[in-house]
């Protein structure tokens, strides 16, 4: 027999490999926004289940959600050493919906 095609309306980034770390950035970000990618990783690391999370691999998430329309730059923060990094938050495609 056939297996029919789940219908729950999943929408597709919690869905496979990195449906759970992209879980976590959605809910630090709803939590605490705006962020640097690198407060999102200290954030993300202090999850039990998340605690061995790469800078690399949240870096590589949340670029991935930005072009998907999921995040969004919102400005400029400097950091101590002195650069200047991006600060990011949810946008209402997350809040509505998968409608962009």
């Amino acid at each position: 027999m056939a297996r029919r095609k789940d219908k729950t309306g999943r929408i597709s980034v919690f869905k496979g490999r990195e449906a759970k770390l992209n879980r976590a950035i959605f809910q630090v970000l709803a939590l605490k926004s705006p962020l640097t990618i690198y407060d999102i990783h200290k954030e993300v690391k202090a999850r039990r289940a998340l605690r061995h999370t790469r800078y690399a691999s949240v870096n590589k998430r949340v670029r991935s959600l930005e072009d998907s329309g999921y995040i969004k730059k919102i400005g400029l923060k400097k950091t101590k050493a002195g650069f200047e990094v991006s600060t990011y938050e949810l946008t209402a495609r997350n809040l509505f919906g998968h409608s962009a």
